[in-house]
């Protein structure tokens, strides 16, 4: 029985492969004995961290896979259900179809699931033998920590499912908070991973092990794509990934190196303050601020940081809500903002097509889409209970920001060939692949689960890339 090893690289646009170059990189390597598929395809809206590992751990767009974003509003009360919960831990429980680990574990295959942030472990690894990830100790300091005893991390002694190497030794699995977003959180990634390769998989001979590397998200959404930054860690990365790849019990494993999605570059940051009241006339008033701002407030990103002065300049009222315009009502609206998919209640008085018609063509805003009615195909893939009713796009390189005076100047979860389109690359033992389609990401669990010999979770829409 295989061994099989994914590696989710973090906001790793298609073309950063060809950052690494020369006789010892490792992707390299992966693409001269392997199968490089090159532009992978996201087709579904929105191309962020949680949807898109959902579609990594279950082959099926967030219409299917049930989670559409990182919170959305339920039922008729418009509850506001968030993926995370107070601690910052992830449930699970949010998942719609049954992901590939659940899959492989009844086929009797361990599972392992290891991540820089909480959900992509928690998604991906869903109900695996062992998810880890790591959870702030209470002194400015995170540890790698096994998902079931997140809650007792501030006492290490009682974490009895966390790997006694992990316990015994903690200084090796300890990132600073000030290391957070740099190589160090790639590198105790893959030392937790290559400890259980060395311990936990010693013996095994068939398993299913999720890698994702979240340092390359950080960095590009602090200095933005085809930073220099972004360059010199994919470099670092790839050695990285060669020291890991260079285990004796690695060299007959089928590998799979793709990424979660891409990113764009912010040219103009349009900061959105909306208040939160009862007022029935309150959407009108929003959108006629918002309208009022973009046309006089334009914040050019040319650095990281806005001067806070700026930020307290643009003020319009004093109640504001991050990210959302939220009033009572029920229906909802999906605002797409900084570069992800908002949320936003609306009153059932305010009639769809009138505010459809109302802030379409307004400055910066490209589109107004009535979900249900819209045959574009990534719209069509977001289609969910969870979903809103209207998609409302901000014009190219134009990113509606909220509450935070640091502003990206890398950001996600648009339809942008950069944002849609990521690096797929097989390799393995005897293993015959198909390039003559295009693919997509939900390709990918069709060609594990025939490669691990198992069913597949459920009725996929796609396809095996395994040659017949």
């Amino acid at each position: 029985m295989p061994k099989v090893v994914v590696v989710v690289v973090d906001q790793m646009i298609y073309d950063y492969v060809d950052f690494t170059t020369g006789s010892d990189s490792f992707i390299e390597a992966l693409r001269d004995k392997g199968t490089d598929f090159g532009r992978t395809l996201i087709d579904y809206l929105p191309t962020s961290t949680s949807t898109c590992h959902a579609t990594l751990a279950t082959g099926e767009p967030p219409k299917r896979s049930g989670i559409v974003g990182e919170s959305w509003f339920a039922g008729e009360s418009f509850q506001n259900i968030k993926m995370k919960d107070n601690l910052g831990l992830v449930s699970n429980r949010f998942m719609s179809m049954e992901p590939l680990a659940e899959s492989a574990r009844s086929a009797g295959y361990r599972v392992l699931s290891i991540s820089g942030k909480c959900t992509p472990a928690v998604l991906l690894g869903n109900s695996a033998d062992v998810v880890m990830f790591p959870m702030e100790t209470g002194n400015g300091e995170y540890i790698m920590i096994e998902r079931r005893d997140a809650l007792s991390r501030l006492d290490l002694s009682a974490a009895s499912h966390t790997p006694r190497w992990i316990r015994d030794n903690p200084e090796q699995f300890t990132i600073k908070k000030g290391e957070i977003g740099t190589i160090k959180l790639d590198l105790v990634t893959l030392r937790v991973a290559e400890n259980l390769l060395r311990h936990e998989l010693k013996y095994e001979q068939n398993y299913l092990l999720f890698i994702s590397l979240s340092t390359t998200d950080y960095i590009g959404h602090k200095y933005g794509p085809y930073s220099p930054e972004i360059a010199s860690h994919i470099a670092s990365l790839d050695k990285a990934l060669s020291r890991f790849f260079a285990i004796e019990s690695l060299e007959e494993a089928y590998v799979f190196l793709t990424s979660d999605h891409g990113a764009v570059r912010i040219k103009w940051a349009i900061k959105i303050r909306p208040r939160v009241s009862g007022n029935k006339k309150l959407f009108a008033y929003v959108y006629d601020c918002l309208k009022s701002f973009v046309e006089n407030k334009h914040v050019q990103v040319d650095s990281i940081q806005i001067d806070k002065e700026i930020v307290d300049s643009i003020r319009y009222d004093n109640h504001f809500q991050k990210h959302a315009i939220i009033c009572e009502g029920v229906c909802r609206i999906y605002v797409k903002s900084a570069g992800r998919v908002k949320k936003v209640k609306r009153y059932f008085e305010d009639d769809l097509s009138s505010v459809i018609r109302s802030k379409t063509g307004e400055d910066c805003i490209e589109s107004v889409l009535e979900i249900s009615k819209t045959s574009m195909g990534e719209i069509q893939n977001l289609l969910n209970l969870r979903a809103g009713d209207l998609l409302i796009m901000p014009s190219q390189n134009c990113r509606f920001i909220a509450d935070e005076w640091m502003v990206p100047l890398g950001e996600h979860g648009g339809t942008s060939s950069k944002e849609k389109y990521v690096p797929l690359i097989i390799s393995g033992p005897r293993l015959h692949l198909d390039k003559s389609r295009p693919v997509t990401q939900r390709d990918l669990v069709p060609t594990i689960c025939e490669i691990l010999n198992i069913r597949r979770p459920c009725s996929q829409s796609g396809r095996s890339l395994v040659e017949r």
